[in-house]
Formats: C-alpha cells, sequence, structure tokens
C-alpha cells in the first residue's frame, strides 16, 4: 500500500469523524447530484433530482 494513499485515508477518516451526521448528510446529497449530472452528461440524459434526505431516520423508499 502507498504511503501517501494510507496517510490522506487515515486524514480522511478524522475529518468525517469529527462533522456531524447533518454535515455528511449534505455532503453525500452534495456528491450523489454531482455523480448524476456527471453520469448524464456522459450519456447525453437529462439529470432527474436525487431524493432529499432530510433525517438519518428516513428511508429512500419513505
Amino acid at each position: 500500500m502507498n504511503f501517501t494513499y494510507s496517510s490522506n485515508e487515515k486524514a480522511l477518516r478524522q475529518k468525517m469523524d469529527s462533522r456531524t451526521i447533518a454535515e455528511q448528510e449534505r455532503e453525500i446529497q452534495y456528491l450523489r447530484r454531482r455523480l448524476e449530472k456527471l453520469s448524464a452528461a456522459r450519456t447525453g440524459k437529462t439529470v432527474r433530482p436525487a431524493p432529499v434526505i432530510h433525517s438519518s431516520t428516513q428511508s429512500l423508499a419513505a
């Protein structure tokens, strides 16, 4: 394993551990939207927005 990768992964894990659940959920939603836009751009399709999860107790099926 690459030392730099290992160090970066450790730093990222520490950063994630220090963030609140709400901050992590916002980051996940942002990254999901970016991924959908990039995927749509690759395939030439229109983007359908991701479902918004307001709380960690809600599920996508709700």
